[in-house]
């Protein structure tokens, strides 16, 4: 069984010697694994549209264990985040915390809006702090968390600092 969705690919994982596995965040199912066969091999043909932190048109097919994917192509690519160091610190760090809050595919418009948002934001390379706090407390709202304090929400919730925070706080 084929099907589509859009989705922001938010992690990438070697598996065997030419696949990995995909953690994408889509608009129809929440966050989900995608295994992408041959993508390591030189002449992979969907090589170039499984970056990270780019909205993509998915075609998908059921497998036993992850989806497989069989087809995409680039939506909006965020060309500004690509080429700014301080995006992309922002696109691992908004990675991170999707990461570890979402567990499992659900899905949530809020969620894909807040992303979609977020890096759009990014985009334009407006990048701030009021920005990732945004980002953050919107993502605890909608998730139903409360912060025990307004900062260092990765402090309270992993018991540690997401390294992304301090780069952007540097500069």
């Amino acid at each position: 069984m084929i099907f589509y969705t859009q989705g922001i690919i938010i992690k990438r994982t070697d598996f065997n010697e030419f696949d990995k596995l995909l953690t994408v965040y889509t608009k129809d199912f929440g966050k989900i694994f995608v295994k992408a066969k041959g993508i390591k091999k030189i002449e992979g043909k969907l090589k170039s549209q499984v970056e990270l932190f780019t909205l993509i048109f998915f075609n998908l097919a059921k497998g036993k264990s992850f989806d497989i994917l069989t087809g995409a192509e680039i939506i909006e690519n965020f060309s500004g985040i690509h080429s700014n160091l301080k995006g992309l610190a922002a696109c691992f760090w908004m990675a991170e915390l999707l990461n570890r809050l979402i567990p499992a595919p659900q899905k949530d418009l809020a969620v894909w809006d807040l992303i979609l948002r977020f890096l759009k934001w990014l985009d334009k390379g407006e990048i701030n702090l009021t920005g990732l706090k945004f980002f953050e407390d919107n993502l605890l709202k909608i998730l139903g968390h409360l912060p025990r304090q307004k900062s260092a929400l990765s402090q309270w919730l992993f018991n540690e600092r997401i390294n992304s925070i301090w780069f952007l706080q540097k500069t």
